[in-house]
């Protein structure tokens, strides 16, 4: 069933695609300089092979998991970052309860349906404004 009032769904699924089939053709991933020369890195990039397996920096070859061992590593000996995480996640936590539990604490017990989307969008703004004066 495409149209009617998932139109807007529909919409956003083909954008999703068309953002999928663009980003992988025309990204060029950032794996950094090191000692390698800038047009090292283009060469590199640049061959048959567009997806890359392994980055390579004056000759140690780092996999993908070599990469997130070592993100981790550095996340986890810094307490600000772990203490960073913790209150982003908590925040976003609580944000995902209350959007699950708004709409049926004001309809329940209302003697008139209260416009829904007023009301998220209100939420939304004082969200927003929030983050930002954060």
């Amino acid at each position: 069933h495409f149209g009617g009032l998932t139109a807007a769904f529909d919409l956003a699924a083909l954008l999703l695609l068309v953002g999928l089939i663009l980003l992988s053709l025309l990204w060029r991933e950032n794996f950094g300089i090191g000692a390698r020369t800038v047009a090292e890195t283009d060469t590199a990039t640049d061959s048959s092979n567009s997806k890359v397996e392994a980055m390579s920096v004056e000759g140690t070859a780092f996999s993908p998991w070599d990469l997130l061992r070592e993100a981790l590593a550095a996340i986890s000996k810094s307490p600000t970052l772990m203490a960073l995480m913790a209150v982003v996640a908590g925040f976003e936590a609580s944000m995902y309860a209350f959007v699950f539990n708004w709409t049926p604490a004001l309809t329940e017990g209302a003697s008139a349906a209260p416009d829904l989307g007023s009301v998220f969008s209100t939420l939304m703004l004082a969200y927003t404004s929030g983050a930002l004066a954060f």
